[in-house]
């Protein structure tokens, strides 16, 4: 290697210009590709249904090939067949201004990298990527997987050698990329950490415990007392027992039903409460679920119970945010939610083709049509509180 490249000063001015770089493009995949990006990490992360997809940016400044083969021996070490490996794609991006410098040193190292990732359980692809020449590439010599950052990436390394080319300072571009995201994210909604102990899990410890305690009273007396007191019994509630319509929501046939409400509880409620306050959630929820137990009510003489019409509330309020919310685009590649319309249509058609399935199609239909209702009021309630701060 020639002392052009052994000095410091040299080191320093390609590590400064590939920083520029990888800024402007983990802000391209972020605004373009819906990539969360983690900034103390400079990481990129995305779900994918049940999975998740993580871009990390390397810059290969240096010819220090074995500190970066330990560092990787190290992160092998302490992630092989863990439990997250299974759910995380992910993709090691190596960026090098000139890759033709360093091939000699790196390629057989990212080789390894590759197959040692393969062999101990860690889902990885290797990537290089050549700034100078514009390529983008597997170790083995194939196209980057995903088709959507690909596309991105290269683009990126267009825009980054134009605006060398017209001597345009590359912050100033990055500073715009920044705004962009921070107006796309602002008209998403706040993504909040709801904790542990939120909402759904309380609500699904409450459904485990009715049932579980309705089962140990059936051994003892032959009757379940929850049921019998709290099940949704058309002719009881026209003789005053109005406390039905919500207390039906609590309850479940068997634990085959218990598990399918609690499950489709569990998702649903991980999407939502992450976008909406507490107060917000159990209005949907409970609200979504009256409306459900009284278009039954009122249109069949069912004895009925369980979640789903407060389920099928949430299943509204994701239909509305994925496509007549604002920023609907914007929230349905934020999570890839697409599987879960799939989901929600396939609960609401099925009770209607498979009749001899005994499901109250009226509590789903009505809960779904409630939750969206609710949503869009909380839409506009949003709305009005913005402009009265404005």
């Amino acid at each position: 290697m020639s002392d052009s490249y052994n000095s410091a000063e040299k080191t320093e001015d390609k590590k400064n210009k590939t920083a520029g770089f990888t800024d402007l493009l983990l802000l391209s995949l972020s605004v373009d590709a819906y990539y969360k990006w983690l900034p103390n990490e400079r990481v990129l992360v995305k779900q994918d249904m049940g999975a998740y997809i993580m871009i990390y940016p390397l810059e290969i400044i240096t010819e220090d090939a074995e500190k970066l083969k330990n560092a990787f021996d190290e992160f092998i070490e302490n992630n092989r067949f863990s439990e997250s490996s299974r759910r995380i794609f992910r993709y090691f991006l190596f960026m090098v201004d000139d890759y033709s410098v360093y091939e000699n040193a790196y390629a057989q190292i990212l080789k390894d990298i590759s197959g040692k990732c393969q062999k101990n359980g860690i889902i990885a692809e290797v990537d290089i990527l050549d700034i100078k020449s514009g390529t983008l590439k597997t170790v083995e010599g194939k196209k980057m997987s995903e088709k959507k950052a690909r596309t991105i990436i290269i683009d990126t390394v267009k825009r980054y050698k134009e605006l060398q080319g017209m001597g345009v300072a590359t912050e100033e571009v990055i500073n715009d990329k920044k705004s962009e995201m921070r107006k796309k994210y602002e008209a998403l909604g706040e993504v909040r950490n709801a904790g542990f102990l939120n909402p759904t899990i309380l609500l699904i410890i409450i459904n485990i415990a009715i049932f579980v305690f309705g089962y140990m009273t059936s051994l003892d007396t032959g009757e379940d007392l929850f049921k019998t007191l709290g099940i949704q019994d058309n002719v009881l509630i026209m003789q005053g027992e109005w406390w039905r319509l919500f207390t039906s929501m609590f309850l479940h046939a068997d634990i085959a039903h218990l598990a399918g409400n609690m499950l489709f509880l569990f998702y649903l409620g991980k999407i939502t409460i992450r976008y909406y306050s507490t107060a917000e959630f159990y209005a949907v929820y409970f609200l979504s679920g009256l409306c459900g137990n009284l278009l039954s009510f009122f249109l069949t003489d069912y004895r009925s119970l369980g979640a789903s019409g407060a389920i099928m509330g949430l299943g509204g309020l994701v239909i509305y945010r994925m496509f007549f919310g604002e920023s609907a685009r914007l929230f349905r590649k934020s999570g890839n939610y697409l599987i879960f319309a799939v989901m929600i249509a396939f609960n609401l058609l099925y009770g209607v083709v498979a009749a001899e399935a005994n499901i109250d199609n009226y509590g789903h239909f009505g809960g779904f049509i409630g939750g969206f209702l609710i949503a869009l009021a909380i839409s506009g309630i949003r709305r009005l509180i913005k402009n009265k701060r404005l």
